[in-house]
């Protein structure tokens, strides 16, 4: 992603702020970055027409350096373009916020994306050589997609796909696999997540911080929506319920259009409540799901990351660790004639 379009420039800074302040809730980070990165970096990003790039149209650095200087890091800015590059025609879509409300009644939380980091006392080359291996075992199953932007030791981020449920996983083939990870993936619509390393410690004491961050948004968006609609499909079927019932009862008991009416307008306030009620049970539902799914996905790669450091773990701890082994040693003067009357006093015990 080397030009993109002023909106497409926007929706990653707005992203990129996003994730960051989910990685870090303390920073101090403009009030509305979206629009600050407009006033502050639109102008001056307006390519010359001697440039590679049309008039209008955003360069990648360009983007990164206003970014920084609204205060925000650059593994973001990767991070969010490399998702809004995942994302290809649904990009647009995903990035409009939900409405306050919904994300309130509908996810029960504020959080767009999940991020596991871990600082792993080994080689960059290391980690990231064990990182592929890991993932692509259970019960992940993930397999190497891309590589955006520089090497990830230079601040690039690497891709990894998700399989689908019932789908042939791309490192073993094996069809129909279905993990707690894999369906809570598959729940919110996660096809993907980004991984950067950056090193860390001394050519003495290497080290590297393993970040992966997974964008929630499509299936928050999907499924909030789902629910909408369903929630209003079961109001007018509670409330059309009701009317009939109500009419149906009210003519049979006091007969007449005044019964009907009457019975029609006790039904359809029965119909109302009762749709309201069901709604809100399943709004506790849409909520519970989403939390449920968000603990299950972080659980799951905290696990990960705790596999990827397991093997330099296990070597420091035991492939040093000295083997001590019990010795008899020969004891002198005193000793040896204390051990000997004892040996002889058992002897005769034994002879006789």
């Amino acid at each position: 992603m080397d030009i993109m379009s002023e909106e497409a420039a926007l929706a990653i800074w707005a992203r990129a702020a996003q994730l960051q302040d989910e990685a870090t809730p303390r920073a101090i980070l403009p009030a509305n970055v979206q629009q600050q990165a407009a006033n502050r970096g639109a102008s001056a990003l307006v390519l010359d027409p001697d440039t590679r790039a049309p008039t209008g149209m955003y360069l990648a650095e360009e983007v990164t350096q206003a970014a920084l200087e609204a205060g925000i890091a650059a593994e973001f800015v990767a991070i969010a373009m490399a998702e809004h590059e995942a994302l290809g025609a649904d990009a647009t879509r995903v990035a409009e916020e939900l409405p306050r409300a919904d994300r309130a009644l509908l996810v029960g939380h504020t959080s767009t994306s999940v991020r596991v980091s871990r600082v792993i006392p080994e080689a960059a080359d290391v980690v990231l050589d064990r990182l592929r291996t890991m993932a692509g075992q259970a019960p992940f199953h993930l397999s190497f997609e891309a590589a955006i932007g520089p090497h990830p030791l230079q601040g690039g981020v690497l891709r990894f796909s998700v399989p689908g449920l019932y789908v042939p996983t791309p490192a073993t083939g094996e069809r129909g696999v279905v993990t707690g990870f894999l369906y809570h993936a598959a729940r919110m619509q996660v096809t993907d997540l980004h991984v950067t390393l950056t090193p860390r410690g001394t050519a003495e004491a290497p080290g590297c911080e393993l970040n992966v961050t997974v964008d929630l948004r499509r299936g928050q968006r999907f499924n909030t929506r789902f629910f909408s609609g369903a929630a209003v499909m079961l109001s007018a079927m509670f409330g059309g319920a009701g009317i009939l019932a109500g009419a149906l009862v009210g003519s049979r008991l006091f007969g007449g259009l005044a019964g009907m009416l009457g019975g029609a307008a006790v039904g359809t306030a029965v119909g109302v409540a009762g749709g309201v009620a069901y709604n809100a049970f399943l709004a506790a539902i849409s909520r519970w799901e989403h939390r449920l799914a968000h603990r299950a996905i972080t659980s799951a790669l905290q696990d990960l990351l705790r596999d990827v450091q397991r093997p330099g773990d296990a070597d420091r701890v035991f492939a040093a660790a000295p083997v001590v082994r019990p010795r008899l040693q020969r004891q002198n003067g005193t000793g040896d004639a204390m051990v000997r009357a004892q040996f002889g006093l058992v002897h005769e015990m034994v002879a006789t």
